[in-house]
């Protein structure tokens, strides 16, 4: 038993100390029962005792049930069908349900010390003195009822609450007085655990634990409690007042139990009252104060919870090791809270770019069902339903609460309203992608797609995979949206670091957008370097994408008129290949890299529906291919679909084109629901095909390839920084060359050298990889002419500091009556240059500078700021801006460099954006009431460094200064914003997210408008809470301290509302 109890067989004195509820004298009716008891109730057998099936079987099996038998015991025994009783079914049938039952580990810790029950119940002073030979016969003549009765209790009640035991309260202080039916008078402790024990299978079922209360019910003879609620009330208000159920049910549950709602989550619900307020959850609460160590976990985020078994991670056959089983316990703790986060994360992205209509799809209770394989890892360890071979957790919790089922050959599945895992495990990385697309599969229609559902013709599977699953750090290159992984601190990868990249449907739009100006500009080098090619090195490059009617009637069909396609590749003639002498006709000719592997390794034939494809991210892809009768093949809508993304974003482009968005619209213009049709509807009118948006936009990345910013990459072993067109160019003519040598096809339809392999995708998965770590995700540009990002002079307004204006510091979170001492010469520092993207931790290139007087004793010269500089355009020539009298004359281009900590128990780890024209970086740091040091100085290649050894709990402070060298001096070129953060573990947190009520405001010259903005996050002190004010152009519009924004002139600019940590909200301003 989880709570142990007293020893039998010792002397009563000795009892008595332990046992409240017997009363000492020489020997107690107790005692005497229990001796002559005894014996006969430990001969019991459990398992194999025809008494004990028939009064644990349900009122009538099924004939489903039945036959499912009469088939077992045939293929068993052989016996014909005809000669099987229903005598013999429904016997065997009982023996089944007695361990689906999950009491027998009960049955048996309760014969175990069945002396001491007995004398517990006996001695309750509650019960009537009618003799100990009255109570001996009443036991033995219904000793198999009495052992069900408390094993029911010792299986549902033996838990603690405030230092004291449930069921032992049950057998010491319970007061039966009730009449059942007349003259069945219920009166005395051992009564009400006969009547338990014979009051019947169906309400005996662990998974109806919840409705034992009331009129007819298991605890109808001692109380008058409604409700399992009430009834567990009654003993908190009584034993615990001052503790909430939630801290109790957390506090003495043994399951390993994670909860991470949401800051925007509305329920203010902890886990007890989420699962008592839920009809199907209810029963889950007392095998969950009663499950086995190390048996069950439960992680409960906003939208989901998910129930496991421990084995499936931690092999139970090493218990025996304490040193080796601790070590994989801990490691099995940290698991559970970094999948706990990555889970919450997935759900967070989704509600915040969710439409109003729809976030509170985000909030419910959805059932996630981990996978039931025992470690060691292998699929075919998959637990029984019970026996021996049945894991802990499955037997004590899974199978008596109907939660088990058997295995199938797949990672997961959406199950209802619920996920199922079976291959993969909810903890993984790879569960992790399984979490996205089965939740994909449950939400798409309702939430995801604005509540259009699915667009008629396109099948399941296209959602999940290929747009909406993130995919594995080992998967091919492609286009994919990190919705739930934290490889931030990752470089080799090929999608973006954090969900929290996206902020909101416009960040999405930028980061397609930013993928799409690499991948355009990439294919387009390819295209350039093979046009000039023979025909039959054209043909040999290319083949031709093309649609073709499926002939199978899709449930999801639409209109009668629709025709929905399969895409079809094949290779190209000689005289197409001849054709093909520019980028548009390789649009027009739905051309296609020979390279792309469209079934398994098969780089030609036809794609088959509701496949698990993903589109490949330098595979090229020219073709302009549409449906104008219904929906295009499988490849070809996931490809649509993010370069529509990436145009119009994601309710203006991606949402209309894969929902149902416009079928009314369609119906009413008495057309067809196609790809011609949204296309018009989403472009309004601009493109007529997709032919004509996909030239469009070739055409624009194609004007802007002498724009590109310098890259830097590592290729043939050597670091080479590609700083023009011209360059890209002549690397990607002798990858072409190489691979026009080297890949051939073989016998089987496939490449003898995989796409990614090849020396074209070699080459552009590292220009690209360079670009998106250089663009922090692509949160900025890969171009370098643009246009300035806001005017060079924020107005920087510190509550901490109001005598100086420009002060980027506040005092950090730490504890009461640390004192802050400010950066050297802060004074018209203008580091504080807004951010433009909190979670990549950098912005594109802007107007921060650092002043006169921030120097540290090095021999180094600060930029100065005069307000007449121009920004960085990204061209590389240097700014001619004045300098003030008596500052350094050496002036280069002001550079904008944003950091941010993030934190761990003993370490924090800062990042920054590269500012392309520095030697080197310094990192400065200091207690949270200590004085600024230089503690590192890196590389130029460096964009992070972690401050290790430091202690948990603690508050500290950075800033890092990027510098360059310059006539033998270090010139500081940028200064970054001060942060604080606090090491985990101690009793203050760091802010995790900024919201403003308003993100949009409109203000009139000389008017002032207040804002509404608050720094969230776990444990939070006042501090901590604060908010810098940063305009990015005081001119038009001005804020104070308390973040009022006075209009000044007509015009636009931004607030940004920025927590001491770095992380902020922008609001947009506009004076008129």
């Amino acid at each position: 038993m989880k709570n142990i109890r007293i020893a039998a067989a010792v002397a009563f004195a000795a009892i008595a100390l332990f046992i409240p509820c017997i009363t000492v004298s020489a020997e107690t009716v107790g005692e005497t029962v229990s001796q002559n008891t005894a014996a006969e109730l430990r001969a019991v057998q459990y398992e194999n005792n025809e008494t004990i099936g028939k009064l644990l079987a349900p009122s009538s099996y099924s004939a489903t049930e039945k036959l499912n038998k009469k088939t077992e015991i045939f293929k068993r025994d052989g016996t014909p069908f005809d000669k099987i009783t229903d005598e013999q079914v429904i016997k065997e049938l009982n023996q089944d349900n007695i361990k689906v039952m999950s009491f027998e580990d009960s049955f048996a810790e309760v014969q175990a010390e069945i002396d001491v029950f007995i004398q517990k119940i006996i001695d309750n002073p509650n019960n009537p003195q009618i003799g100990a030979d009255k109570y001996k016969d009443k036991i033995l003549q219904n000793k198999e009822k009495l052992l069900l009765g408390l094993t029911y209790l010792n299986r549902l009640y033996d838990f603690n609450m405030g230092g004291h035991n449930l069921m032992d309260a049950l057998l010491c202080e319970s007061k039966p007085s009730k009449y059942i039916t007349y003259p069945n008078f219920i009166g005395n402790v051992p009564d009400w655990l006969i009547y338990i024990g014979g009051i019947g299978g169906d309400k005996l079922k662990v998974s109806k634990n919840a409705a034992a209360f009331g009129f007819g019910s298991p605890f109808w003879p001692i109380t008058d409690t409604e409700s399992l609620d009430a009834f567990l009330e009654e003993y908190r208000k009584k034993w615990i007042p001052n503790t909430s159920m939630d801290e109790w049910f957390l506090q003495e549950s043994p399951a390993f139990i994670v909860e991470n709602s949401s800051a925007w989550d509305q329920k203010n619900a902890g886990i007890y009252r989420r699962l008592y307020d839920n009809p199907e959850f209810r029963s889950y609460i007392l095998p969950l104060l009663t499950v086995s160590e190390d048996s069950i976990y439960m992680i409960a985020n906003s939208a989901t919870i998910t129930f496991g078994i421990v084995d499936c991670y931690i092999d139970r056959n090493l218990k025996p090791d304490p040193a080796r089983y601790g070590e994989l316990r801990e490691k099995f703790r940290q698991q559970m809270k970094q999948a706990a986060k990555q889970q919450s994360a997935f759900i967070d992205f989704w509600h915040r770019i969710a439409t109003p209509e729809q976030k509170g799809n985000f909030s419910s209770n959805r059932v996630v069902l981990d996978s039931l394989r025992i470690d060691p890892d292998t699929t075919v360890q998959w637990s029984d339903k019970f026996g021996k071979n049945a894991s802990q957790g499955v037997r004590e919790f899974i199978t008596p609460l109907n939660l088990y089922g058997s295995y199938m050959f797949a990672d997961g599945m959406a199950d209802g309203t619920g996920i199922r895992y079976y291959v993969s495990k909810a903890l993984t990385e790879r569960g992790l992608a399984t979490y996205a697309h089965e939740l994909t599969h449950i939400l798409v229609s309702e939430a995801m797609l604005n509540g259009y559902g699915s667009r008629d013709g396109m099948l399941a599977e296209v959602y999940p995979r290929g747009l909406f699953e993130p995919y594995e750090l080992n998967d091919p290159p492609a286009f994919n949206l990190n919705l739930i992984y934290d490889r931030l601190a990752v470089s080799d990868r090929y999608h973006n670091g954090q969900p929290e990249r996206f902020q909101s449907e416009a960040d999405l739009k930028d980061y397609m957008s930013g993928i799409l100006d690499v991948v355009y500009t990439l294919d387009y080098a390819e295209a350039d370097v093979i046009l000039a090619k023979t025909p039959e090195e054209k043909k040999k490059w290319f083949h031709k994408l093309e649609q073709i009617e499926d002939s199978e009637v899709r449930d999801n069909k639409g209109q009668k008129t629709t025709g929905h396609n399969l895409d079809l590749i094949k290779e190209l003639s000689l005289d197409e290949a001849k054709n093909l002498n520019t980028i548009d006709d390789l649009i027009r000719g739905n051309i296609i890299a020979s390279r792309y592997e469209v079934d398994g390794t098969k780089t030609t034939g036809t794609v088959k529906k509701n496949g698990y494809y993903v589109v490949p991210l330098f595979s090229a892809n020219y073709a302009g291919v549409q449906n104008d009768k219904g929906v295009s093949g499988d490849i070809t809508i996931r490809r649509h679909a993010f370069e529509l993304l990436a145009e119009y974003g994601y309710y203006g482009g991606m949402v209309p084109y894969i929902s149902n968005q416009y079928k009314e619209a369609a119906a009413g213009d008495n057309t067809i629901l196609s790809d011609k049709y949204i296309l018009n509807k989403i472009s309004g009118g601009t493109y007529k095909t997709m032919t004509d948006f996909k030239k469009a936009m070739f055409q624009r990345r194609i004007e802007k390839v002498n724009q590109l910013k310098p890259v830097t990459i590592t290729w043939n072993n050597q670091t080479v920084t590609i700083s023009s067109f011209d360059k890209l160019l002549q690397m990607m003519k002798d990858a072409v060359e190489s691979d026009l040598k080297n890949v051939t096809a073989t016998p089987e339809g496939a490449n003898n050298i995989r796409a990614q392999k090849t020396q074209t995708e070699l080459l552009k998965q590292q220009i690209f990889k360079a670009y998106l770590l250089q663009t922090n995700d692509f949160s900025n540009t890969i171009y370098g002419d643009l246009s300035p990002v806001e005017p060079p002079n924020p107005d920087v307004t510190d509550p901490e500091q109001p005598g100086n204006p420009g002060d980027s510091g506040t005092t950090p979170p730490g504890n009461s009556g640390d004192s802050e001492t400010t950066p050297p010469g802060n004074p018209g520092d203008s580091g504080t240059t807004p951010p433009i993207n909190p979670d990549a931790g950098t912005t594109p290139p802007g107007s921060g500078t650092t002043t006169p007087g921030t120097g540290t004793g090095n021999d180094e010269t600060v930029v100065p700021d005069t307000g007449t500089s121009k920004p960085d355009t990204g061209t590389g020539k240097p700014d001619t801006g004045t300098t003030q009298p008596g500052a350094s004359t050496v002036t280069v281009t002001p550079k904008l460099l944003i950091c941010k900590v993030t934190v761990a128990k003993t370490s924090q780890t800062i990042r920054w954006n590269a500012v392309s024209s520095a030697d080197g970086y310094d990192i400065y740091g200091a207690k949270s009431n200590g004085k600024y040091e230089r503690i590192q100085t890196v590389s130029k290649k460096s964009v992070k460094w972690t401050h290790k050894k430091l202690k948990k709990g603690k508050s500290y402070k950075y800033y890092v200064q990027a510098y360059k060298e310059i006539g033998g001096k270090r010139v500081v070129i940028a200064k970054s914003l001060d942060v604080y953060s606090t090491t985990k573990g101690g009793k203050y947190g760091n802010a995790s997210k900024v919201s403003a009520k308003k993100t949009r405001i409109s203000v009139k010259s000389g008017k002032k408008v207040g804002l509404s903005v608050k720094a969230t996050g776990k444990k939070l002190n006042k501090t901590a809470k604060k908010i810098r004010y940063v305009s990015s152009n005081p001119a038009v519009a001005k804020v104070s301290s308390k973040g009022v924004i006075t209009g000044k002139k007509r015009g636009s600019c931004t607030v940004y509302c920025i927590a001491g940590n770095g992380v902020y909200k922008k609001v947009k301003v506009t004076t008129k």
